[in-house]
Formats: C-alpha cells, sequence, structure tokens
C-alpha cells in the first residue's frame, strides 16, 4: 500500500483497522457474550456479525488493490507465469488452514459446553490458540510463494510465522496446564 495514490492509501488502512477492530469485537463476542453455560445465542451472532463485516472490510481493501492495479497506479510488480503456479499450486493449504480454523472455533464450543467454568473457557483458548497455529503453519507455502523477500520486524515473513507459531503453541500449552491444575467449578 505504500506505492498507492494517498487517498486511496488512508481508505485502505482505515478499512483495515477498522476489520481489524471487527474481528477483535468478534473474539470478544465469541468468547465472553457467547460462550457459557448455557450458550447466548445473542453473542454468537453478534461474534458472526462482526466477523464476517470484518472480512468485507478487507475485502474491500482486495477490490481497490484489484481496481488500482487495473488502472496502473497501483505501482505494484504482476507476477510471472511461474510464480503465479506456484501461488496456485500452494492455494490449497490456505484452504486447509481454514479447515483447522472451524475445528478450532468447534473445540471452542465443546469445550466450553463440557467444562464449567473457567476450565471450559481456558481449554477452549487452548484449542484456537493450536487451530491457529497450525493454520498458520498451513499457509507458509503460499506465503514463500506471494512474497518471499517480505520482512516485517526486519525478519524474513516465513520465518515471523513460524515465531508466531512457537508463541501460540507455548500460549496454548500455559492455558491448558491452568485449566488443568484448577480446581473442578471454578
Amino acid at each position: 500500500m505504500k506505492r498507492w495514490p494517498q487517498p486511496w492509501r488512508f481508505l485502505a488502512y482505515a478499512l483495515s483497522w477498522v476489520g481489524i477492530g471487527l474481528w477483535a469485537a468478534a473474539g470478544w463476542s465469541f468468547f465472553f457474550l457467547g460462550l457459557g453455560r448455557p450458550p447466548r445465542l445473542f453473542g454468537l451472532l453478534l461474534a458472526g456479525l462482526s466477523g464476517v463485516t470484518g472480512m468485507f472490510a478487507f475485502v474491500a481493501v482486495a477490490l481497490i488493490a484489484r481496481r488500482l492495479r487495473r488502472a496502473g497506479g497501483a505501482g505494484q510488480p504482476t507476477l510471472d507465469a511461474a510464480q503465479q503456479a506456484s501461488v496456485r499450486r500452494s492455494f490449497k493449504w490456505t484452504a486447509v488452514g481454514c479447515g483447522w480454523l472451524v475445528a478450532g472455533l468447534a473445540w471452542a464450543l465443546f469445550a466450553t459446553n463440557e467444562w464449567a467454568g473457567s476450565r471450559g473457557v481456558f481449554l477452549a483458548a487452548s484449542g484456537v490458540l493450536v487451530a491457529v497455529a497450525v493454520s498458520s503453519a498451513a499457509s507458509v507455502p503460499y506465503i514463500r510463494a506471494v512474497r518471499p523477500a517480505r520482512r516485517p520486524f526486519g525478519m524474513p515473513y516465513v520465518q515471523f510465522t513460524f515465531v508466531s507459531i512457537i508463541v501460540a503453541i507455548a500460549c496454548a500449552v500455559a492455558l491448558a496446564i491452568l485449566a488443568i491444575a484448577m480446581p473442578a467449578g471454578v
């Protein structure tokens, strides 16, 4: 987005932050309003609505990028035929990663209904973190194909993804240990 014209760049960053905020609201609604005994339908619906609206914000950013690319104002390099084939081959792993995210959310619903109190919430959060880590690992081939030289925070993007996976697994293990060590009914 750094090469985009200023008004489009502002709009894209604003939509990105709105999308991130809506996804944070979806997570908060899911874990703090929707889950529990009994599960509250309002919280689950609010989480779904926030998540879908956040996804629409990110889709709008992608549509702006597409429009600018077609108009010649984006200034982004195009992929050659070999890179496009590599992207197509690796895209299936992104779909596999989405399946793991759905499994993580299903685990969260199961865990909060199976175990009462904080134990269920901690086990649910642990399962979701494992699902996010596996989904991130499944997206590594796609990241390598699309942006192999990108360097967020001064390290290669793939290395940054592996560090994020390790942090997510460590947090999941810590939450699972807390849930198991916790007395029943707390």
